[in-house]
């Protein structure tokens, strides 16, 4: 497990860059620094090869949906998703983890895609503010 950076107090509630932390090949790109409460969760594009993947790494909490959701999003109602995402999202803020964020599938941007998807777009939005 790779050592995880560590942060003063003043940096709680800040967004700061990741030089370099990699887990599992899949390396952060920057941080919500939370309340140093040991809590840390993992956001990012393409959740079952690198978001997950990189949470196992450190450590970290992902977002898990209900079969419910799952189960409504494989017949094309994302709904209930976005509202679970989104009700997790609040909840990691709230109790002051520290979110790190691995960015964008390489395997998209290499193909010029660079769009975030619904779900990456709303988190990066409620927690980093773009």
């Amino acid at each position: 497990m790779p050592k995880l950076p560590k942060f003063a107090p003043e940096d709680v509630g800040k967004i700061k860059p990741v030089d370099n932390l990699v887990a599992n090949n899949i390396k952060a790109k920057r941080v919500l620094v939370g309340k140093n409460n040991g809590k840390i969760a993992v956001v990012g594009r393409g959740m079952d090869k690198r978001v997950n993947v990189f949470a196992e790494g450190i450590g970290a909490e992902t977002f898990k949906p209900s079969k419910k959701a799952l189960g409504l999003y494989d017949k094309g109602d994302k709904s209930l998703l976005m509202k679970e995402n989104k009700k997790w999202i609040k909840r990691i803020k709230r109790k002051g983890y520290t979110v790190y964020d691995v960015g964008l599938d390489p395997k998209f941007t290499a193909k010029s895609d660079f769009s975030k998807g619904d779900f990456y777009e709303m988190e990066t939005k409620e927690l980093f503010g773009d």
